[in-house]
């Protein structure tokens, strides 16, 4: 049975620094990382990028757009963005946001994909044999 209490109150979320709560992803040098999935997660963004750079003209149309996106949210969730300037400008982001590294939440998946698709696509528009072995 569902119980619903009559003194129950919701209280206002508490308004957040965006820059001190910003991912610590992409970071060359770990100081403070909140959990080691950081460190996975930065090295899978290089890899991608790398492939990203290396391979854009081998790259289908999707497989641009998909990975630009996953840029785009990879820096929106660290301190590459310019939270402060957002948090002096849109206060109410402060306590509706709170924190910018939840964004990573969404980040990963999207990462471990786009590196997925940019090795699918790759390995379709060469000529190697063990790559296609791979597919």
């Amino acid at each position: 049975m569902l119980e619903v209490y009559h003194g129950n109150t919701l209280i206002a979320p508490v308004g957040m620094n965006l820059m001190d709560h910003a991912s610590r992803v992409l970071q060359p040098i770990y100081t403070s990382v909140y959990s080691s999935s950081d460190i996975v997660l930065t090295i899978i963004a290089y890899a991608m990028l790398t492939g990203l750079i290396l391979f854009w003209s081998r790259l289908v149309s999707f497989t641009k757009l998909f990975v630009s996106v996953s840029l785009i949210y990879l820096i929106l969730s660290t301190s590459f963005f310019p939270w402060d300037i957002v948090q002096n400008s849109m206060p109410f982001l402060q306590s509706f946001l709170q924190m910018p590294s939840r964004i990573t939440l969404i980040v990963g998946p999207f990462l471990m994909l786009s590196a997925a698709l940019i090795y699918h696509d790759t390995a379709r528009s060469t000529k190697s044999v063990s790559l296609h072995q791979g597919l």
